[in-house]
């Protein structure tokens, strides 16, 4: 079996390399600011994460589906 390691910016603004397991326990615990893929770096943000709530006071931009009337 081959283990990658995985390119980071921390939120400290550290660049350094983890393997898997570093990994989930620095984006655990939020330390993690991005990740180096293919494209370029990949920006963690938190109200992004399945799971992680933010407080919205925009505007709501969901639209809800009208009923049909048929």
């Amino acid at each position: 079996m081959i283990i990658i390691d995985i390119h980071v910016i921390l939120t400290d603004g550290t660049v350094d390399t983890v393997n898997p397991s570093q990994f989930v326990n620095l984006l655990r615990s939020h330390k993690i600011a991005a990740i180096k893929c293919a494209e370029g770096w990949l920006e963690i943000r938190r109200d992004q994460i399945v799971g992680f709530k933010t407080r919205y006071e925009g505007q709501e931009r969901r639209i809800n589906k009208p009923e049909s009337d048929g």
